[in-house]
């Protein structure tokens, strides 16, 4: 909702629910050492300050031009825990799965620039790809069972059908008349 109390253009009060409710919705994303590494040190704190006429948000450090982006204190506590599992010792496989949602997919997306590798890791394709994976995983679900249920059919083949029998009957209608 915008500062005057309407929806974004094109939305009415139950479409913006919905919008918000898939914003909140929760994943899980698996990472290896690398890239919670690289994202412990790409993200810095947001904080919240309150002032007479509400609130403001400014980062704790000064983000670099590299893409470094301001995150809640929250998801930093969770990247850290992330990063703390994958790091362990005791952790042969090196991964951790932390819970995150999808507004918070978005903000890291931020920082994941595909060029970006830690050690020999290309930790910025990788994650990339997880994010996107998650934040688009209903729309390659439906995607899957589209061409799953399309398999066999050749659309190309019924659209020449098609235009075939449209000639043929402006053909017969020209003859007749």
């Amino acid at each position: 909702m915008n500062d005057d109390g309407k929806f974004p253009e094109g939305m009415n009060e139950e479409d913006f629910k919905k919008f918000i409710q898939k914003l909140e919705e929760v994943k899980h994303l698996t990472l290896t050492k690398a890239e919670s590494l690289f994202l412990s040190d790409s993200v810095t704190l947001l904080l919240e300050n309150e002032v007479e006429q509400g609130k403001y948000q400014l980062p704790a450090k000064t983000l670099q031009p590299s893409g470094g982006v301001a995150v809640p204190l929250e998801l930093i506590q969770r990247i850290g825990m992330a990063l703390l599992e994958a790091t362990d010792p005791n952790n042969h496989q090196g991964v951790s799965t932390m819970a995150i949602n999808i507004s918070e997919l978005f903000l890291l997306r931020e920082v994941c620039q595909s060029f970006k590798a830690y050690g020999n890791e290309p930790v910025g394709y990788n994650l990339l790809r997880k994010i996107y994976v998650l934040m688009l995983e209903s729309d390659l679900k439906e995607r899957v069972d589209f061409e799953r249920i399309l398999g066999n059919v050749d659309l190309n083949a019924q659209f020449e059908q098609d235009i075939l029998k449209k000639n043929n009957i402006a053909e017969e209608n020209n003859g007749t008349t």
